[in-house]
Parts: C-alpha cells; structure tokens; sequence
C-alpha cells in the first residue's frame, strides 16, 4: 500500500465466506481448510486480473481493480474455483466508484455500496451494483438479470441490483435476499382525486412545511369546514418527493366507533391481516421501515383512538404523520397547527376590483360559482355582494362551496338576502361550542334553501355511513316520505347543490356525503318523527342483502358477492349498532348470523367477525333472547379458535354447554359439543376430544341428523389421526365419505377425502394418497372452499417430500403461503414455511431450511398442537443434518415431552428414534438400539412404516449398530420389548446426558 492519500476511480470488490462461524464450533479442522482455500484462490485470481487486495479480514477480503470488467472476469473465476477440490461457499458483491486510499486501508461510497450488495448475495453468486452494471453490459461474454432495487443501510437512495447470470453461477431470486438493508418498496401514493384549483393557502402551506422539517407529527386543528382536507390534500402533493416510500391519505369520515379505527386504516391501505399478528402490529410493521407521510383526514370523532398514532409516531421512526381533526389528539410529539378560515375582504374599505379577485375567499366563490353557472363573471356590480357574501361566511371553505353552489338558481343579492335571513334565525346557538357555530349556521342555511322533500331526503340518507348506492336510497326512502316526488329527482338536486358527491367505480356508481352535513342532516332526522321507521328500514335492507349473499359465499358465486359486502361493510356495521340502539338486537342477531359465511370466506379469524360478535354478544337482553344469544356466543368461539384469542373460547363453550343442558336441547347440545371437541384438539387433549364428539354422534344418531353426524364422527377421526394412529382414523373417514354422498355434500366429502389421504400418507400408500388429494382439489377450487384448498396443498407437499420431489413441493409452498395470507389462517401460513424448510433440506440448501423452519414452528406456536408437532419433527431431521446437536437433543426433549396418555405417537415414535440417533453418536450402542427396535414395534403395531425421506438415515443406523454388537446384543435389542413409559425415561436419558 502506498504511504501518501489518493484518490482514484475503482472497482471494489467484497468476498465473504457463508456459514463459517458455524463451521468454526462444529468442524475447526474443515473451516481452516476453506479459508485457506478461498485466500489461495483469491490471490491467484486478483494477480491473473490486475486487482489489489487490500484486506483478508478472518473468512472475507476486500481488494479493488481499475476496471470493472477485470472485477467481473475476477469474480466468476473465483466463484467458479471455488467449488473444487472443496466446496467453499463464498459470495461476492461489487461496486465502483471514486474512492480515496490511505495508507492500509480504503474509503468511500463505493466500499460502503459494495460491503451491503455483498451482504445480500449467496453462495456461489456475484452481485454487482447498477453502476458496475453500465459499465459492462456490452460485453458479450457477461450475462445478468436485475433483481430489483433495494434501500441498503447507510445508503441514501435506493440501488439497483444485478446478478450475474454466467453458466456456474448462483443467480438468487430477489425473495431469497436478505442482508444489511431490504427491498425497495416502490411508493403508492394514496392521495385521492383533485378536480379543482387549490387557492388562498399559500402561507399556511410553506408554514407546515417548514415545520416538517422538525416535526413528525402535525395536527391540523380548526372547526368544520375550514379546508383541513383540502390543505392535508395539497400539502401531501408538493412535499411528496420528500417522502421515498409514498404519501398514504386515510379518510376515516366512515369509521363509527373507536374499536373499528385501525381496521379501517388497514383496509384503505389494502392492507392483508396476519394471523400472527394484531391488526395494530401489522400496521405498524408495515409502516415500521418506511420513509413515508400518513395523512389520518377527521379524526375528531374517534379521538379516543389516538392510541394507535401515539404507536405509529412511537415505533416507526421515519414515518411523518399528519392529522387533520376538530379536536388536538394531545399525545406526546404531537404538533398542533391550526387552520384558519380563508381571508375575506374589509367592508369599510374602498376595494378595487382588482384587489377583490386576490382575496383568497372570493377567488374561490369565484371559481365554485362559475362551476355551477359557467357565465358567472366577478364585475364592478356584484363584487361589493360577493365580498359581503364572504364575510358572512366567515371565510369556510365549506361554507363559499355551498352558497356558490346557489348562484345556480339565484342573484348574487338574493343569495346574500336569504342568507342574511338564515343567519337572523340561527343565532344563538348555545348547546354547540363556540367555534362550531358558524359551520352549523352554515350548513343549516344550506339546509333551510332546500325544498321541504329535499330537505327530508337529505336527513334520511345520513342513516348511510360511507357510500350508498341509487337502489339503496330508492329502497330505504322511497317509501317513507310525505310528499309525492321521485326518489330519484330528489338525489339529482342534492347532487347539484352540493350535499350529496358522486364516485363512479368499475359497475356502480356511489354517493358520498360530507361527514359534516350528515352530522348536521342527522341531527335533523333525530328530531323526526319517523327516525325508527326510516333506521328500522335502513337495518331491513341490509339484512336482507346479507341473507341473500349468505346463501352463496360457500358456493360459485362467492366470489361475485364478496366485494358486494365488501364495499357495505360501514353500512352493515351501522346496522347493527342501529338495532342494538332500536333495542332490535334479534335483528342484529340475524345479521350476524347472516354475515358468519363472509366472515368464514374472508379466512376464518377475521378481526371483523369477533369485533361485531362482541358487540352483539355484551348487549344485555330478555330472557326471551337467550336461546339466539347463545348461538351468538358459540358462532365467537368458534372465531376465537383460528386466533391468538383461543383461550377465551373454552369459557364459552363451557357457559353454552351448562345453558343448553339446563334447557335439555339436545340438538344444541350436540353442537357445542362438536365444537369443542375440535377445540380441544389443539391443546393435544384427545381423549377429551374423543368423549365429547362419542356424546356428540350418539345425540345427533338418536335424532337422525346426518348432518351434524358427520361433524362429530369427523372429530373422531381426526383426534386419531394427528396421534399418529392412522388404522383408528381410516374407518371413520370412511363413514364420512359414505354419509356425504348420500347427503351430496361435495365439500365435506372431499374433507373426508382430504384426512384420508393423510392417513394413508401414514401408512406408506403414497400414490393412492396423491390421487385422493388431487380429487379433493378439484371440489374444493370448484366452490372457492380456500381454507380447505390450502390444507390440501400442505397434505400434498408431505407426500411430495416422501417422493423426493423437492422442487414441487418448494412451488406449492409459496401457493400455500398466498392462500394463507388470503384466508389469515396461522396453520396455513406456519405451514408454507415448514414445507419450503423440508424442500431446501431435500435440495441440500441447509440454511434457508434452517431459517424457514425456525420461522414455521414460532408461527406453529400460536396454532393447534397437531400442526405443532409435524414441524417439530421436520426441526429435529435439519437440526440432525446440520450438525447442531444442542439444537437436536433440544428439540427431542419436546417430541418425548407429549402425554403418552393421550397416545400420540406423532411425536413419541419420532422422539425414540432420534434418542436412538444420538445414542449412536454418543457410542451407546446398546441403548440406541433397544430404542431404535422397540420404535419399529410400535410402527408395525400401528401399521405406519418410516417415511421414505428417513429411510437411509436409519438404514445407515441399523447397519452402524450391526458393525458394533455382537449379534446375540443385536439380536435381543429386536427382541426386547420395553414398557412405553421407560423407553421416554430412557430416551431422555440419552438425550438429556451430556
């Protein structure tokens, strides 16, 4: 190196060797030959292309080149090399740039970018920045594939990434990387639509953005009407380069209640619920790394969840926030800028016409005015009205759009007369705070212009919350009014005077009123005498679109109805606290029991379903009710079960069960009991299980009720089959398929076809198993049965992985794990992550199965106990693979743990075999192979041979235990049967003596 600074242009190139600190406790001997290996070729190479190293640091080096297209040539070599004698894997990023050498050591951006595009690559791949990327991509003899950009740690802005694509190498997929930064996000901006010119705000716009500078959170505060949104709007606009992740906008004018508030933000931001996680978590994960700006636009209704900002501003660190509310959310950071009416003109002043027009309240009556009657000109005769009209006004925004909205049908005298009028009548107004008196006088102004029919519709379409369709206010209003006019002229003239807006979607067209006015509208309506009768028929209409729907979500159709309930979500919420308000909870009762399938199709544990239920669950009630209640409870139980939440179901079901035999109800009885024998499943308790659906299927035989037969003698089996006891399971399975075709009942048949399959799987009946799987897909796919269509998929894998097809079961993993983010089921999603462990341990990719397997069981951990213990095994079998004996004899403790009791010889087969493993290892031949014979007996009592993918592990085993015994040791391990409790007391032994 030379002594003196200098700068130069280079290319810099990182290598680092994967997995040798590992290597380093399990194998010191093997992971000093690799480093001697990877120095020798390194040397070699860099001397053949004129490259400098700079540095060996332990298992990497860092070297520089004068060329980028001598770095390349260097890296494909080196990777190329690397492979023979000894498979070293190293990974290699490279990136070029200005760089200052001084003395033994080197700086710049350039050493920076290549270290992090280095910590993304993989064994055996070369990475290589977008600037190497230019500078060598008209050279024939390379070949690259761009694997995105991505935001690499201490690097401002994002960077293009490529991967070298040369025959030998590596090439990752851009899923697969993981390093000192992440994938880009490319920015979504969510701001809605602007049709009109932003005038008057200048000053308040460069205030804000000079306290963004300094501030993360920023409460817009002011009364009703003041512009809030429309500044949020425009401010997002121009700082919108500021923010590299995307300015999200969330209107949250439809959110009724503070419980709905996070949900609703997730849905705007379509964002996908995680079954691991609280719907507040996602959020925040998803905001957590992001540079972005979150607009939250009126939030002053529900401002009692400003906890949730409180979490966001807290614990998203590069995420600005800004609110806009009546009301300061007082948390800490946050704040408070308030928005003040638009400037209007001073009346005791001579003001030319010229200065009028420069008033921001007149420019935008100007403009709204000439929208409504485009040969609307401010002259020399109407101005001094005009500036009047705006001070009446007091300058809101709100206020200027409505009256312009007038000059439709009215002289800008006689607006400005009507209004004085209005304004007589309404002083006073006492009972409101101060501040929102104006807005009130207002809106009540507009309010007092309309017709009487008008004005009545106008009041009975704020029952909506959210949009609302044409047929729904025909439906709902048209006959329940005291005036003959058409519906449908009534909702033209709102449109045209401003109180109703319009959004036109892919098939519909929806109305849409500003929270203001349906607050107002709203007020009036509960002074009218038919307020019941116009929400009694707002609650039928909607009820009786869900029940249609209901019919149809298990079915072809379900897709098709699904966005329809999607998008009346806030209006089926508003029915059902409109029957609890009416005291109508049997309606509420039947909506919910009308909305139960969409909550099923949305995945089973959608936050949606036990938000209401709740609700619906804690209304006091007559006794007359507590039939339909307790069928309420039994429907959140069974919500509770696809949750974190499934504790809370036992008490549930343990309340109905005592309710029901009180009440000597057989049939609902049998129902609770159905349920929670599948409940207690999850916990391994088994035998339990068995004895509720035994009591279940004797009650549902007696009344002949095939039907909910099938639940309780489907619990049966299935309680054997996750034990391991497969010849148990078969015949009830068996009973099902019979039962369900008498019943033509396609989608629990193939149920029944699906835990078939994984009972012969057990048994060794591989391609039958993959017949009966492939035959279940279709009846599933066919009536979008999603949760049962993913659980096919991992029942598929499982054959596949004892086929040895590794690839195919790595692709159905990620079609699982799309499924399981759709349906938000832990079982699924946990599940995705142990199938693709098992693939990469098949192909030989020990740390992404590794990684996928450690992340499957911490998801699995939150689910039932029978998809527990399949990755708990799959955990042991890679652990064993990779050398990691704490890891194993770990994990081995846990399979033996199980009650034996229970008889679940999913884990303790598993558990005695891999004892025996480690008594191999550990010399104690003796031991392993009384362990290892008395596992067999047990498998061939159970009829459930050793899974082909453990076949030559434990062949391997037998003839190790062959070569150390004696034959009379050998042969009276085969022989010797031990008592079940003392072959786990002895196991544990084995495992736990180190």
């Amino acid at each position: 190196m030379t002594s003196k600074s200098r700068r130069t242009l280079a290319a810099v190139m990182f290598t680092d060797i994967v997995g040798y600190t590992s290597l380093m406790h399990s194998d010191e001997d093997s992971a000093r030959e690799k480093v001697r290996r990877h120095r020798q070729v390194v040397e070699e190479e860099h001397e053949r292309y004129e490259g400098q190293i700079i540095n060996f640091y332990g298992d990497g080096s860092l070297s520089i080149f004068p060329s980028s297209v001598n770095a390349v040539k260097c890296a494909i070599d080196i990777q190329n090399k690397l492979k023979v004698p000894i498979d070293v894997p190293v990974r290699i990023g490279i990136d070029v740039g200005d760089i200052l050498i001084e003395k033994d050591n080197i700086l710049g951006d350039a050493v920076n970018l290549a270290s992090r595009i280095e910590s993304f690559s993989k064994p055996g791949a070369v990475l290589i920045s977008d600037a190497v990327y230019q500078q060598t991509k008209n050279q024939p003899q390379f070949t690259f594939r761009s694997l995105g950009r991505f935001d690499c740690k201490n690097v401002p802005n994002p960077v293009e990434i490529h991967a070298l694509t040369n025959e030998g190498l590596i090439i990752p997929e851009p899923t697969e990387l993981e390093g000192k930064g992440h994938i880009h996000l490319e920015s979504k901006d969510f701001l809605p639509k602007v049709f009109t010119s932003f005038l008057g705000r200048r000053k308040e716009i460069d205030e804000i953005k000079e306290l963004l500078v300094t501030n993360r959170l920023i409460t817009l505060t002011g009364p009703g009407g003041t512009g809030k949104t429309r500044l949020s709007i425009q401010l997002a606009t121009e700082v919108r380069k500021n923010f590299k992740d995307g300015i999200y906008w969330v209107p949250l004018t439809s959110v009724q209640n503070t419980d709905t508030v996070v949900m609703a933000i997730a849905e705007h931001l379509e964002l996908q619920e995680d079954p691991t996680l609280s719907i507040d978590e996602v959020l925040i994960q998803f905001f957590k790394e992001k540079h972005a700006l979150l607009v939250l636009d009126n939030f002053e209704h529900i401002v009692k969840a400003s906890f949730i900002v409180g979490k966001l501003f807290q614990e998203c660190s590069h995420l600005t926030i800004i609110i806009s509310s009546r009301i300061v959310l007082q948390i800490p950071g946050e704040y408070e800028y308030r928005v003040s009416p638009l400037n209007i003109p001073k009346l005791d002043l001579l003001n030319s016409l010229e200065d009028l027009k420069e008033i921001p309240s007149i420019a935008l009556f100007t403009e709204r005015a000439q929208a409504s009657r485009p040969s609307f000109q401010l002259t020399q005769d109407n101005a001094e009205t005009i500036a009047e009209i705006c001070v009446r006004l007091d300058g809101l925004p709100l206020g200027i759009e409505l009256a312009a909205a007038r000059m439709k049908i009215f002289s800008s005298k006689s607006l400005l007369s009507r209004l004085n009028k209005t304004f007589d009548v309404l002083k006073g107004g006492g009972q409101f705070p101060e501040r929102h008196q104006t807005m009130r006088n207002t809106i009540a102004w507009s309010y007092n212009l309309l017709e009487p029919q008008e004005q009545e519709l106008l009041c009975q379409v704020s029952v909506f919350v959210g949009g609302f369709t044409m047929e729904a206010i025909e439906m709902i209003c048209g006959e329940i009014r005291d005036f003959d006019w058409d519906v449908v002229d009534g909702v033209m003239a709102l449109v045209d005077k401003s109180l109703l807006r319009t959004e036109e979607s892919e098939d519909d067209l929806r109305f849409y009123m500003l929270e203001t006015i349906r607050e107002y509208a709203m007020d009036e309506l509960e002074k009218a005498q038919n307020i019941q009768e116009i929400k009694e028929s707002f609650i039928n209409y909607f009820l009786h679109l869900s029940e249609e729907a209901s019919s149809h979500f298990f079915g072809a159709q379900a897709e098709t109805w699904s966005p329809v309930i999607y998008r009346e979500l806030a209006n089926l919420r508003a029915s059902i606290d409109y029957s609890i308000q009416l005291n109508k909870v049997s309606l509420a009762y039947r909506l919910a029991q009308a909305l139960m399938p969409f909550w099923v199709f949305r995945g089973m544990n959608a936050n949606e379903a036990v938000q209401q239920l709740e609700k619906i669950a804690a209304v006091p009630i007559p006794e007359s009710l507590s039939e339909e209640r307790y069928k309420i409870l039994l429907h959140l139980a069974r919500f509770y079960y696809y949750t974190p939440q499934a504790p809370k179901a036992i008490l549930i079901f343990e309340e109905c069960l005592v309710y029901w035999r009180k009440k000597e109800d057989q049939m609902n009885i049998g129902l609770v009991l159905n349920d929670f024998g599948f409940h207690i499943m999850r916990d391994g308790m088994y035998e339990e299980s068995v004895a509720y659906s035994l009591e279940a299927k004797s009650i549902f035989e007696e009344l002949s009720h095939k039907e909910r037969l099938v639940a309780s003698i489907n619990n049966i089996g299935m309680s054997y089959m996750w034990r391991g006891r497969p010849l148990e399971a078969i015949p009830y399975f068996k009973e099902n398929l019979n039962l369900t075709g008498q019943l033509e009942d396609s989608r629990r048949n193939a149920q029944a076809l699906i835990n078939t399959a994984f009972c012969n799987r057990q048994l060794g009946n591989l391609d039958l198993a993959v017949e009966q799987l492939q035959k279940a897909l279709i009846t599933f796919r066919k009536g979008s049965s999603k949760i049962f269509e993913e659980t096919s998929l991992i029942f598929l894998s499982y054959v596949y992985i004892e086929f040895g097809e590794f690839d195919k079961c790595r692709e159905l993993s990620f079609e699982v794990e799309r499924l399981a983010r759709e349906t938000r089921t832990v079982f699924a999603l946990g599940s995705s992550h142990e199938m693709r462990a098992m693939a990469e341990f098949g192909l030989g990719n020990m740390e992404e199965a590794k990684s996928n397997i450690e992340k499957a069981r911490q998801i699995l951990s939150i689910a039932n106990d029978s998809f527990y213990d399949i990755p708990t095994v799959s955990h042991a079998l890679i652990a064993w693979g990779m050398e990691d004996y704490v890891k194993f004899r770990s994990i081995c403790c846990d399979l033996l743990g199980r009650d034996l009791k229970q008889g679940n010889y999913t884990c303790i087969i598993p558990g005695l075999e891999f004892s025996a493993l480690e008594g191999a290892r550990k010399n104690e031949f003796e031991i392993s192979a009384q362990l290892f014979f008395n596992a067999q007996a047990i498998r061939n009592d159970l009829s459930t041979p050793i899974p082909n993918s453990r076949k030559k592990l434990f062949q391997d085993l037998v003839s190790n235990l062959k070569e150390r015994l004696s034959d009379r040791q050998f042969a009276e391990a085969q022989n010797k049967l031990i008592d079940k409790e003392q072959l786990v007391l002895l196991s544990k032994q084995v495992i736990e003596d180190n």
